[in-house]
């Protein structure tokens, strides 16, 4: 299974700070990973490199090679626009625009060469919305400003953003941290839905989470990969005692 994501040697620094050092990983597609570590150890910054946000700050820079499927991210002719709606990204927060929902859905196919027709991006908008399970929530009312929604739904309303250009990836940086578990459960779940037709990264200090949700872990440590496999052998059967210290909660 060729991977959708592959780091290979990739290395980032802030100004003269070294925050992820050689890092090697390989996303498999329609599949859950999970980065894990404490906190500061580069998992948000590794994240973030993928659809390249960490451009906005100044002294960035990076060696190695970042790809998505064949695009080399970091190549001087990648297309920033074009990678972030093939690349997702869900925040901590929800953060939606103060549009109505339906103006938030349909954001993205504004942004590409090819802007489909009304009918067309209506469609997709109600399909994104209908995935996510906001159709039902809202009667149908695509009028009702996004930012009036609960928290929870105004998460959902950010994954549904991401849908419409279709993404081969969808980031996620700890997504239900500021949600109650109830909220929580539903989010998840519709994570597990969403890898049957996208990758999911997911950044997340929950290892319950991690466990429930993941097909692939992979623990960072001080900006290194210390180890990646399978969830269930990372949880029951890590290779490195870095990570057996984590799981069981001796440092972190």
């Amino acid at each position: 299974m060729e991977p959708i994501v592959q780091a290979r040697d990739f290395s980032l620094w802030y100004g003269d700070f070294q925050a992820l050092i050689d890092v090697n990983l390989s996303v498999p597609p329609q599949r859950v990973t999970a980065i894990i570590g404490p906190s500061g150890c580069g998992k948000s910054t590794f994240l973030r490199s993928v659809n390249r946000l960490n451009d906005a700050i100044p002294g960035v820079t990076t060696s190695g090679s970042l790809s998505v499927g064949k695009t080399k991210i970091y190549e001087p002719s990648t297309e920033i626009v074009g990678l972030r709606r093939e690349v997702g990204i869900v925040f901590q927060r929800p953060n939606p625009f103060p549009l109505s929902v339906y103006d938030n859905v349909a954001f993205g196919l504004q942004t590409g060469a090819d802007v489909p027709d009304r009918d067309e991006t209506s469609q997709r908008v109600v399909d994104a919305l209908e995935e996510v399970g906001l159709m039902e929530d809202l009667g149908g009312d695509l009028e009702k400003k996004g930012t009036s929604l609960s928290l929870e739904q105004q998460q959902r309303l950010c994954i549904a953003r991401c849908l419409p250009t279709q993404p081969e990836v969808l980031l996620m940086d700890e997504p239900c941290s500021a949600l109650d578990p109830e909220d929580t459960e539903r989010v998840e779940r519709l994570i597990r839905k969403l890898k049957k037709t996208v990758t999911v990264v997911i950044v997340t200090h929950n290892l319950q989470q991690a466990g429930r949700i993941s097909d692939i872990c992979s623990l960072f440590h001080l900006g290194r990969v210390v180890e990646t496999s399978k969830t269930r052998e990372i949880f029951h059967n890590p290779q490195e005692k870095l990570t057996r210290d984590f799981i069981t909660g001796r440092y972190g």
